[in-house]
């Protein structure tokens, strides 16, 4: 299998001084591979908010497997996974919470669900296997509930990503020689505000604010892409604890407070979002057969949003865009975006895949195929 060619790269290779437009599941994980692989560089992050606070990743619902909903590996799942692994346990070195549990029960609620979810079962016993209802960690008062595929070991991770985001910005602190800035910039999103002067200084940019680089103009050409609003509502369990994590279609995970759940998400293409009422009537519609003791015995503590930028369908999937970009905001500028659901899949993976791009590698050592790499430039 081919590898990376420049993870022990001569320091006076590629920029010496990066800036990153964005500081999350993206910004950060390019940051950290620049770093593994230039410790001299100095790298800047340019964002409207801490780590962890604001923006979508700081929502995302914290699902880290190989699996599409239809009981196949995704296209690089596996190496998605090792990779974001590797980087989960730096962060976890520098804040607790990040990893909050290590299997997910991905349920069956009718014969065609059952089917797949057993092929599945079937297919990677490595990481995955089936459950009968009678088998499950907790009681369903749901005939709905055929049982479930429960994603385990080395194939699943949840994690806190919050959490997650404040570690990997701690283990880019710690690492290296060169200078590390988060630059809290609150009028970036402003329409006057001057990107080209900004990012001036910087020898490389990578542009990674996710839907911020669509709604504030940073990016103004016209790409294959799509921005989904995301809402999800945490439940107050009035003191009793949630440990499991259930998946169909809509998600119910544990917070570091374990009487708290996330149930989410939404998926609002319309520009205005939809008020509480509708948000609770949705989600509680769509997830109730599978968590309906938590609904039942919770009450509404709040609702959190964030904007996904979803790529186009394409003969691999939805894959994340990365890769060169020609702006007229920098000469030597780069963009990382498009993760959508799949930010915890692919964002180490795909993070590594561009800083060696930043640092001169052959695009045939890479691995992943340049068609794959470049699916969304436009010939």
């Amino acid at each position: 299998m081919k590898g990376t060619s420049v993870a022990n790269v001569c320091s006076s290779i590629g920029p010496n001084n990066v800036g990153i437009v964005g500081g999350g599941l993206a910004g950060l994980s390019v940051a950290y591979h620049m770093i593994q692989k230039k410790p001299s560089v100095n790298i800047t992050i340019i964002d409207k908010a801490l780590p962890g606070t604001e923006g979508a990743s700081s929502v995302a619902g914290g699902l880290l497997h190989p699996l599409t909903p239809r009981g196949k590996v995704a296209f690089m799942g596996i190496e998605g996974v090792e990779a974001s692994k590797a980087l989960i346990e730096n962060a976890s070195e520098f804040k607790k919470d990040v990893v909050l549990r290590d299997e997910i029960y991905r349920i069956a609620l009718n014969d065609k669900h059952e089917s797949v979810l057993k092929g599945a079962a079937s297919s990677h016993p490595q990481f995955c296997e089936w459950m009968d209802v009678k088998e499950l960690e907790w009681e369903t008062s749901s005939s709905s509930v055929l049982g479930a595929l429960r994603i385990h070991g080395s194939g699943c991770k949840v994690i806190h990503v919050p959490s997650y985001l404040q570690g990997l910005w701690s283990a880019c602190e710690s690492k290296g020689t060169g200078e590390r800035v988060w630059s809290l910039e609150e009028n970036c999103t402003s329409s006057e505000y001057d990107w080209k002067d900004r990012l001036g200084d910087f020898d490389a940019v990578v542009l990674s604010a996710g839907a911020g680089l669509f709604q504030d103009s940073v990016v103004r050409q016209e790409m294959p892409v799509q921005l989904v609003r995301g809402q999800s509502i945490e439940l107050d369990l009035r003191g009793k604890q949630f440990d499991q994590v259930r998946l169909c279609g809509k998600y119910a995970t544990p917070l570091p407070d374990k009487s708290k759940v996330n149930i989410g998400a939404t998926q609002e293409f319309k520009g205005d979002p939809l008020d509480l009422e509708s948000v609770e009537k949705e989600l509680r519609m769509r997830s109730y057969d599978f968590t309906s003791d938590l609904w039942d015995e919770s009450d509404v503590d709040r609702v959190t949003e964030g904007f996904r930028v979803q790529s186009d369908r394409g003969p691999r999937g939805r894959l994340p865009i990365i890769g060169s970009f020609d702006t007229p905001i920098h000469d030597d500028a780069y963009i990382f975006t498009g993760l959508s659901s799949r930010g915890l899949l692919y964002h180490s993976l795909f993070g590594d895949i561009l800083t060696d791009i930043m640092l001169g590698s052959n695009e045939d050592d890479h691995l992943i195929d340049a068609a794959s790499l470049n699916w969304w430039v436009k010939n």
